[in-house]
C-alpha cells in the first residue's frame, strides 16, 4: 500500500486600506451608510480600486457604491462603501 500525504494550504486575508493621499478631506452625511464619512472622487476611487472610472461610474449608478453629485457636477464617493 502506498502512504500518501495530503498538504491543506489556507490563506486568510483582511485588507486594510490607509487613505493618505495628496488630495483635501471632504467629509459628509451618507443616507446609507447613516454615517458621517470620507468622500472621495472618482478618480480617487478609480485609483485605490485599480479599476476605470467607467467601472467606478457603473457601480455607483448600479447603487453597490454611495455616491453624491455636488453642486459642481463632481461625483464624490463614499469610501465606506468602497469595497477592495
Amino acid at each position: 500500500m502506498k502512504n500518501t500525504r495530503r498538504t491543506e494550504i489556507v490563506f486568510e486575508r483582511d485588507r486594510t486600506i490607509v487613505y493618505a493621499g495628496r488630495y483635501p478631506q471632504r467629509r459628509g452625511w451618507c443616507e446609507a451608510c447613516r454615517a458621517e464619512v470620507q468622500m472621495i472622487t472618482v478618480f480617487e476611487a478609480a485609483k485605490l480600486a485599480a479599476v476605470s472610472t467607467y467601472t467606478i461610474h457603473s457601480i455607483v449608478n448600479d447603487g453597490q457604491v454611495h455616491g453624491w453629485t455636488t453642486a459642481e457636477g463632481i461625483l464624490l464617493v463614499c469610501l465606506n462603501s468602497l469595497s477592495l
